[in-house]
């Protein structure tokens, strides 16, 4: 089985490429590969949850899609300890159980994975 890391660096708000980076990890899961998942840059503000009466918001609501990762067997999945500082984002504002960690991690997963997909 080939190990997958995918690098979700991307705000949620400028197009569609955030949700489809998603729906390209969970579908990964179904052709035998293990996934695992990064959130780094401004991919930590997929993460939160928008305001519901934003409909151009609601349309790529990510931090939906970030909760159903483990009905896909996506079981570790991380944040970058340092891009939530730069934003001075705090973890409790999260709703996905996550596992936050230092840069340096982030590039021993990368040396592990058999592929990674950065977008």
């Amino acid at each position: 089985m080939k190990s997958l890391l995918v690098i979700l660096s991307q705000t949620p708000h400028r197009d569609y490429s955030a949700k489809e980076t998603m729906d390209f990890a969970m579908s990964a899961t179904a052709f035998g590969h293990q996934v695992n998942v990064v959130f780094v840059d401004d991919g930590v503000y997929q993460l939160l949850q928008g305001d519901s009466t934003d409909t151009h918001y609601k349309a790529k609501q990510t931090a939906k899609i970030a909760k159903s990762m483990s009905f896909f067997d996506i079981e570790n999945t991380y944040v970058c300890k340092q891009s939530l500082e730069q934003r001075n984002i705090d973890k409790s504002l999260f709703t996905l159980d996550f596992e936050v960690i230092d840069s340096s991690v982030i590039r021993n997963l990368i040396e592990s994975h058999s592929f990674t997909v950065n977008l």
